[in-house]
């Protein structure tokens, strides 16, 4: 039996398991934040969570910008999702060998927006267990893959203490994930703020029905399975909803391979996060925020300028609420 604390058992296994990062939040970091995704809404006597990151593939991003989607979807977004989950039931079984009760939340659940609220945020858990920060945009940033990564969570009554949050900076509101977002879906003029863990957590509105339109491929600006336009409209916020709208603007052969991506990955995702993954992990690299490599990430707009403005509702004197 090791000697080592839960708490460094947990983490050592979890990477043994292959998750690129774990921390670990404390559920009294819940304290302030909301609670309709409060962790003891699905485990009522839950202790910590186990926040753990998987990267996306920087190759996959490279191929997109080469017109390669099927790379980002597998290593990317729905296949990098069944690898992650894996290692969560790995995790689970651990603290379940352990004596404790543990809950896995899947990477992908927020996709459902249409499902009851008895969930939680993977972001607010990523923020609350020291991971990294929100950028601009939203999309999670850690300081080892910038906004190249997703999230799974596994809630437990295990009694274990939180990791220290994030207090660098990542994101420097350069406004790139505005500019390269095909779908115009983020409004730079329009902010959201919340509290956690006593600090102010900033990022722009999203309009999801844009961002859910373009993520699905259905811009015909930029996927190679639309040629007319689909229409961009705040109705269609859900992916049913969209779904349902497809296939009168797809011929046969191009409906054919568009479903294959949900048949083999579980996922459309087309747009493979031009403004918000991509262009900011090119700018991130660029400016020495995250690691670079000697292989750029293309993108479709090469020439890619920071903004100079700065959204008043950002400008705050201090972080802390």
């Amino acid at each position: 039996m090791s000697s080592l604390p839960l708490k460094k058992k947990v983490k050592k296994f979890a990477k043994e398991q292959g998750a690129d990062l774990v921390r670990i939040a404390g559920i009294e970091r819940y304290d302030d934040a909301p609670q309709n995704m409060h962790p003891r809404i699905v485990l009522p006597n839950a202790r910590s969570l186990v926040v753990i990151a998987n990267r996306i593939s920087r190759g996959a991003l490279v191929a997109l910008g080469k017109g390669n989607h099927v790379s980002y979807n597998c290593y990317g977004y729905g296949g990098l999702c069944e690898i992650m989950r894996k290692t969560m039931y790995s995790i689970m079984c651990f603290l379940e060998d352990q004596g404790y009760t543990a809950v896995p939340i899947d990477p992908l659940h927020s996709l459902l927006t249409d499902a009851p609220a008895r969930n939680i945020s993977l972001r607010v858990a990523a923020f609350l267990a020291g991971l990294g920060e929100y950028g601009y945009s939203k999309v999670f940033l850690t300081p080892e893959f910038g906004p190249r990564q997703r999230f799974g969570v596994i809630i437990t009554d295990a009694p274990m203490e939180s990791d220290p949050l994030f207090s660098a900076k990542i994101c420097d509101q350069c406004e790139i994930c505005v500019t390269q977002c095909p779908a115009n879906a983020l409004d730079p003029d329009r902010g959201i703020v919340t509290k956690l863990a006593g600090k102010k957590v900033k990022h722009v509105y999203i309009n999801e029905a844009r961002c859910a339109i373009q993520h699905h491929g259905l811009n015909a600006d930029t996927s190679p399975f639309v040629s007319d336009p689909f229409p961009f409209n705040d109705q269609y916020d859900d992916f049913a909803t969209i779904m349902d709208r497809i296939p009168p603007f797809l011929d046969d052969k191009k409906l054919y391979f568009y479903q294959r991506f949900h048949y083999e990955f579980g996922t459309y995702s087309i747009c493979g996060a031009r403004g918000c993954i991509r262009a900011c992990a090119k700018h991130l690299e660029e400016i020495g925020r995250i690691p670079a490599f000697s292989t750029p990430i293309p993108l479709p707009k090469e020439e890619m300028k920071a903004s100079t403005r700065t959204a008043g509702w950002w400008a705050f004197e201090s972080d802390s609420a």
